[in-house]
Parts: C-alpha cells; sequence; structure tokens
C-alpha cells in the first residue's frame, strides 16, 4: 500500500512532473495525489489538503482531461506516459 506525504510535511523540491492548479486565485502545486503550496517563512513546498470544491466531479473531470492531453503531447514527442 502507498501513502501519500502526510499533510503539514515540508519538502524542499516538488517532483519534476507537478502541475499548477490555480483555485481560487492561489497557485497550488499537484503531482502524485499531493497538493503543495509554496510557504515563503519557510522557503520550503508543504503538503496541504486540496483546496475545498477541487475535488468535486466537474473539477476531476477537467482534472483528468489535462492529464490525458498531457500525456498525449508528451507521447506524440517521443515519451513514455505511465
Amino acid at each position: 500500500m502507498v501513502w501519500g506525504a502526510p499533510i503539514g510535511m515540508f519538502v524542499p523540491f516538488l517532483p519534476f512532473y507537478f502541475t499548477t492548479v490555480c483555485w481560487d486565485g492561489i497557485p497550488y502545486y499537484y503531482a502524485n495525489d499531493t497538493y503543495y503550496l509554496w510557504n515563503d517563512s519557510q522557503r520550503q513546498y508543504q503538503v496541504v489538503a486540496p483546496p475545498d470544491g477541487i475535488e468535486s466531479g466537474d473539477a476531476a473531470a477537467k482534472r483528468d482531461d489535462y492529464f490525458r492531453g498531457q500525456a498525449a503531447c508528451l507521447e506524440g514527442r517521443g515519451y513514455t506516459v505511465r
């Protein structure tokens, strides 16, 4: 079983495949089913709970469409996407 990073944990850098999701004007960084926010006082990214409403049916469908499009683009350029 794989567990995600615990909420509140700080990380110095994000995986290279993260995506930026703007929600209510705030940039969240998303990778491996985990959301991060930049914490300026710590100068690191902090693991946070998903923003309210982002996991709703309409938002999740849009996110899935985006990832499918991104995978198709990368595969079209010769990359392998898993």
